[in-house]
């Protein structure tokens, strides 16, 4: 089971030093990102909602929405199962 775990944290370290070859800017890797998730909600605000700024404040909502879900999900991971002793 370790070992799956070291070949996924290799591959994982070297994707990352690939990218960042490639990168002039490595801000701009993660900007690009935050875009494309906030483009994911910006698609999901009904048409009838035509205002721009509306259409924003909306797919923000529902960004930090995703975003507490996230945060939901994660705490309830890190909990440990009941019944065990630390």
């Amino acid at each position: 089971m370790a070992e799956k775990n070291a070949d996924k944290v290799m591959a994982g370290r070297i994707g990352g030093l690939a990218r960042a070859r490639r990168e002039t800017n490595p801000k701009a890797v993660g900007q690009r990102g935050q875009r494309g998730l906030l483009a994911k909600f910006e698609r999901e605000v009904p048409e009838e909602v035509t205002d721009p700024r509306e259409r924003a404040r909306l797919a923000h909502l529902g960004l930090k929405e995703h975003m507490a879900r996230l945060a939901m999900k994660s705490s309830k991971a890190r909990r440990k199962p009941e019944g065990r002793a630390a």
